[in-house]
């Protein structure tokens, strides 16, 4: 056998690949905000901080 022969690796290392960087409009980054924050108020107020009117005679 000859030891001088330089071997290769059996696997080969991965090449970086950049991955593909997607910009959205304007429009859909307002209305992703939008619709995010109204969702979450809704479970807030209703979970969270709903007023209940309870009836009562003192009044």
């Amino acid at each position: 056998m000859d030891e001088n022969k330089e071997t290769q690796p059996a696997v080969s290392a991965p090449e970086q690949v950049e991955p593909a960087i997607h910009k959205k409009s304007l429009f859909r980054e307002y209305a992703e905000s939008i619709a995010i924050a109204i969702i979450l108020a809704l479970i807030i107020r209703t979970f969270l901080v709903q007023a209940f009117k309870i009836p009562s005679g003192s009044m």
